[in-house]
């Protein structure tokens, strides 16, 4: 079968690699540079799992920037948003799972479950990181506490870590007036550039308005500045510089000045 896809970002490069282990898949974008990775089975979007499926599996995929290339001939054209159930069979042949759930539903209806599953997730890390917050204040250790509650098996143990994507926190007072403050990545999560609407972003305005000077240390940016602040990329000097940083995740990176890293990661991972 042949599959035209527009757009090859989140969602439209993770359908063409999905589609295109079993039909002949044509990605169109509008950008050059997309266009020429791809076509050398390199991900322009940082994902592990992409790049990983671009560089070994034999995919049948190949990128344009020509629309009627693309659309010739084509039995399906994509446009980068979700499919309607007519396609559930093409995508449940691509998926790593063998035993997947299908349910055949009206539009309405799947917008309502993705809505609900956000809004359920979201209030379960809010859940999270205000019992974390209450056990920081009251001197009780949030990690022995937050895994006695998921041993519950109504609970489970899964988005039971402590983040700042959703709730509130409130820097500590030893790091409410440092003279500079590092903001360790705005990314979502680990191996990604993804960077949306990032939390983070919240946290580092609260702290422009105490600090002296804050500076943005993400790799993944191309900008020199981000909120009027200086934007390093993953500058070894930089954290020993810093009178504090903040940090979604403590990582690898940071394990050598972790008294100077404000984090409420307490398991650590993207969960």
């Amino acid at each position: 079968m042949k599959i035209a896809i527009a757009s090859t970002g989140y969602v439209g490069l993770s359908l063409a690699v999905l589609l295109a282990q079993h039909n002949e898949v044509t990605a169109l974008d509008i950008v050059r540079e997309k266009e020429a990775l791809l076509n050398h089975k390199q991900s322009a979007i940082k994902d592990t799992e992409l790049e990983d499926f671009l560089a070994h599996k034999p995919l049948n995929l190949r990128a344009t920037l020509d629309k009627e290339e693309a659309f010739a001939g084509a039995d399906y054209v994509i446009i980068a948003t979700p499919t309607d159930q007519d396609h559930a069979d093409l995508l449940r042949r691509g998926a790593i799972k063998r035993d997947i759930t299908t349910l055949f539903i009206d539009s309405t209806e799947a917008e309502a479950i993705k809505l609900c599953s956000n809004a359920y997730l979201a209030m379960r890390v809010a859940y999270f990181n205000e019992l974390d917050t209450h056990a920081v204040q009251h001197g009780l250790n949030p990690h022995q506490i937050i895994n006695g509650v998921c041993l519950g098996p109504r609970i489970g143990a899964r988005y039971n870590s402590p983040r700042f994507d959703c709730g509130g926190y409130c820097l500590p007072e030893d790091t409410t007036d440092p003279k500079v403050a590092t903001i360790y990545r705005r990314v979502m999560k680990t191996e990604s550039d993804n960077f949306r609407v990032s939390s983070i972003q919240g946290f580092m305005k609260c702290i422009q308005a105490k600090a002296g000077q804050v500076i943005m240390d993400e790799p993944a940016m191309y900008e020199s500045t981000f909120f009027n602040s200086m934007v390093v990329s993953d500058s070894p000097e930089l954290k020993w510089c810093a009178d504090s940083i903040v940090s979604r995740r403590m990582t690898n990176h940071l394990v050598d000045v972790a008294d100077d890293v404000y984090t409420h990661d307490l398991f650590g991972g993207n969960a």
